[in-house]
């Protein structure tokens, strides 16, 4: 049975919210598993990726006090989940560039990587696993720099070898 607070709070998502889910949702993100307004302990976290052990969070004018979300931070901290915060408007504006950077970030927390690494094609779109996520080559510069990011992100992994 669904809990009454994440049912709403995923039907009062906020336009960011919503923008960033249709990208994230069945596994279009390279492959990457993400869970809308998941529970995690006391707490309801924006996103989050099991594999990557990743929590995405969104924040607008609740979040400007400094120190608001400090707790929360350490709870997750303890249980090895890395928060990554971006502000509403970040989403809205560059929301390509916001799933460049959390895609390069799950793919430093996962083994082994949960796809292959970005492909660039002549008409300038990065195709991923799941599918095309649209460059901001002003943000990135040429294509070839936006192709080492990936190839470096993706050879960060640590190597696991058998006990």
């Amino acid at each position: 049975m669904t809990n009454p607070l994440l049912k709403a709070l995923r039907r009062d998502a906020t336009p960011a919210e919503f923008a960033l889910w249709s990208r994230l949702r069945a596994k279009q993100l390279g492959g990457l598993k993400f869970r809308r307004q998941a529970p995690m302990g006391r707490y309801v976290l924006d996103f989050y990726c099991h594999e990557a052990r990743l929590a995405i969070e969104l924040d607008g004018v609740t979040h400007i006090e400094p120190g608001i979300d400090d707790a929360r931070d350490a709870y997750l901290a303890e249980r090895e989940i890395k928060v990554m915060r971006f502000w509403n408007n970040e989403v809205m504006g560059n929301l390509d560039g916001v799933l460049i950077v959390i895609h390069n970030e799950a793919l430093t927390r996962t083994y082994p990587p949960p796809g292959p690494t970005a492909t660039i094609l002549p008409n300038r779109r990065l195709h991923l696993q799941h599918g095309p996520i649209d460059c901001i080559l002003q943000a990135w510069g040429s294509e070839s720099q936006i192709a080492a990011a990936y190839r470096q992100a993706a050879t960060a992994h640590p190597t696991k070898l058998p006990p």
